[in-house]
């Protein structure tokens, strides 16, 4: 006899990830509700929701700058199957063999991801010796062999090859930290099984 099954499963849409939105504290965006002195309970919670508020100004004492990664609103999924033979040996015995599976992909990552450049764009950078130069005008980036962010700016070349030049340039100082993306949909799970069964019946009849 054969059995075989497949299945997909959407994981709910959610992000996880180190004290950020939404399942983490984060009190600029989902508010407080806290109450630091004991209370009754049979007089009802005294706490009052203090409403988020919004920061548009980045700040070098800021940390961290959080940005959710759009993908993260796209749904997670795993592939689920499974194949097997069953076999009867003799009049009493059965053989059965399956293998089962699954592999998960688009899965909530809760690492968080620096704002930096990728390594084919930050080695030649360090590999140069221009890492730490100073980027205040097209000349000084060609100089430095990086493309000059906007007009404005002025950082070290590290920080103008960033995603995110304005981000880092304000926390330079500080290295990358300034901004981290959250709730990036990066993480895969492989997962393979051989389940074997030997089935003998005990008695006659």
């Amino acid at each position: 006899m054969l059995r075989g099954s497949y299945d997909i499963t959407y994981v709910p849409i959610g992000i996880q990830f180190w004290e950020g939105i939404c399942y983490g504290f984060a009190p600029r965006y989902t508010g407080t509700n806290s109450v630091p002195t004991p209370f009754n309970w049979d007089s009802g919670y005294p706490g009052v929701l203090v409403p988020g508020s919004k920061q548009t100004e980045l700040s070098p004492y800021q940390f961290p700058i959080v940005n959710i990664d759009p993908n993260s609103l796209k749904a997670s999924y795993t592939h689920n199957f499974n194949f097997g033979v069953q076999y009867e040996l003799g009049r009493d015995t059965r053989l059965e063999v399956s293998y089962v599976g699954n592999r998960g992909r688009r899965l909530p990552d809760g690492t968080l991801t620096p704002n930096e450049a990728t390594p084919s764009k930050f080695l030649p950078l360090l590999n140069s010796g221009h890492l730490y130069d100073y980027v205040c005008d097209p000349a000084s980036a060609a100089a430095a062999g990086v493309p000059y962010p906007y007009r404005g700016f002025c950082s070290y070349a590290w920080a103008a090859i960033a995603p995110w030049p304005q981000a880092a340039s304000v926390t330079a100082n500080f290295s990358y930290p300034a901004l981290y993306f959250v709730g990036r949909p990066l993480a895969k799970s492989t997962y393979n099984s051989l389940v074997t069964e030997v089935v003998k019946r005990a008695g006659a009849g």
